[in-house]
């Protein structure tokens, strides 16, 4: 909506100078192109904190760290724009889990939450076991937490998805799971991120 507002605003403005001094002198006395609205007028909507992803019931305490975040970094923190990357953390993670890459898990979680997982792979490649994740939809995903402790940022998500997991032996045989069972499966996952720097990475640092 204000997007809308904000557009309405300069064409009218570009209408009124255009009609007073003509298409050149509207390029001059405007001093920017049309790339160059658009670029402003979305930074201007990127800084509106809608809080889609925010229950009611969690909203004051998330507004108050947000807050908190916002006077340590000097600059605004999204918890839209948050949950957009936790949604795609969330993606790549069932992924790379899946799959046993190592690498792309090393990014996505902090040391301790590697550690667990990384052994849980190993394991699995012991037994010859191999897993197929497949995520066939996210149900929802919601900031349930948000808080600063000694200077390191946690956010609490839940996600509700629809998965089909099944798990083979070396020889191909089924052991767990069937391909034509979608479970529904709610994760909680926190992360953390140093509010030392605004360019320090998230990641995940607890599941349940």
């Amino acid at each position: 909506m204000e997007l809308i507002l904000y557009a309405i605003l300069v064409f009218f403005i570009f209408n009124r100078l255009y009609a007073s001094f003509g298409k050149v002198s509207v390029e001059r006395e405007l001093g920017f192109k049309a790339a160059e609205v658009k670029e402003i007028l979305e930074k201007k909507v990127k800084t509106v904190d809608q809080f889609t992803y925010v229950a009611p019931g969690d909203l004051q305490g998330i507004v108050s760290a947000k807050k908190e975040i916002e006077s340590l970094w000097k600059q605004d923190f999204s918890t839209d724009r948050f949950m957009e990357g936790a949604e795609r953390a969330f993606e790549m993670f069932t992924k790379a889990f899946a799959d046993c890459d190592l690498k792309v898990l090393s990014k996505l979680l902090s040391k301790k939450a590697f550690s667990v997982v990384s052994e849980k792979v190993a394991q699995r490649k012991i037994r010859g076991n191999t897993l197929e994740r497949t995520l066939v939809a996210l149900r929802s995903k919601n900031l349930i937490k948000l808080s600063v402790i000694k200077g390191v940022l946690y956010a609490t998500v839940r996600f509700v998805s629809e998965q089909i997991n099944v798990v083979r032996d070396d020889t191909g045989h089924i052991l767990s799971g069937d391909r034509d069972t979608i479970e529904v499966i709610e994760d909680k996952w926190v992360f953390e991120r140093s509010l030392k720097s605004p360019h320090n990475s998230w990641v995940v640092c607890e599941f349940s």
